[in-house]
């Protein structure tokens, strides 16, 4: 049985309600070419939840006047299924959500894609989530970089995304959804492997000073767990 939110969520074993150990990350899968008129496109699952994301360019800007003479132009539209989660969040809650994500994505993707190399284009991302089981976030990220990659668009690095956060007494990595209902704060981090470097950070206002470091921390073991596995995934591809 578990402890009452607030003292402990980990069984007598150490685990968590889905059977993983505080600092385990989700399983993650990816299927590439999956909307096959893109340039590129994957199908992403990480735990239960479900992304697909589509990349199409470099093509020319839809107007002129959105042309950039030395760089391509990253433009990133979100979404979210109305049937992703079990229970309906109020329309204009959502929305918010889904600007702020659709403005975080094309800022973090137009630093980590090198734009240089296709002037006078745009590259056009696309992100829905199919499925919520908490990490969306997380996951968006790791569906639209894979989307990247799967389209042949050169990047600095591939990133790879992961959160954490405290529940009760303990830090847990890449929470799900009933983990980040009871949530006291949380932390999502894009990491550049090859360099260590973060290249997008949010985190919960709920979540106290003291145990940010460590949270990130935690995080930051996720995007490393993730990225493992995308190179794993990558190589077996090629």
């Amino acid at each position: 049985m578990f402890a009452a939110a607030g003292l402990d969520f980990l069984d007598v074993c150490g685990l968590r309600v889905d059977g993983r150990k505080p600092n385990e990350s989700r399983r993650v899968s990816s299927k590439y070419g999956a909307i096959p008129k893109s340039d590129g496109s994957v199908f992403w699952e990480q735990g239960n939840t479900h992304v697909i994301a589509s990349v199409f360019g470099p093509r020319p800007c839809t107007y002129r006047s959105q042309e950039k003479s030395s760089s391509a132009r990253v433009q990133v539209s979100f979404s979210i299924s109305p049937f992703a989660r079990s229970e309906r969040k109020e329309r204009s809650r959502s929305d918010r959500q889904s600007l702020e994500l659709s403005h975080a994505l094309e800022q973090t993707l137009s630093q980590i894609i090198l734009t240089d190399a296709y002037p006078k284009t745009e590259i056009a991302v696309f992100v829905h989530v199919l499925q919520d089981d908490g990490g969306i976030r997380s996951a968006s990220f790791n569906a639209a970089c894979m989307a990247l990659v799967d389209a042949g668009i050169a990047m600095n690095d591939c990133p790879a995304a992961s959160s954490a956060g405290t529940v009760g007494n303990n830090i847990l990595c890449d929470l799900n959804s009933v983990e980040s209902s009871l949530c006291d704060g949380e932390i999502t981090a894009v990491l550049m492997p090859r360099t260590n470097e973060i290249v997008h950070l949010h985190a919960d206002p709920k979540l106290v000073t003291e145990k940010f470091s460590s949270v990130l921390e935690a995080a930051l073991v996720g995007c490393k767990n993730n990225h493992e596995t995308i190179k794993a995934d990558l190589q077996h591809e090629v």
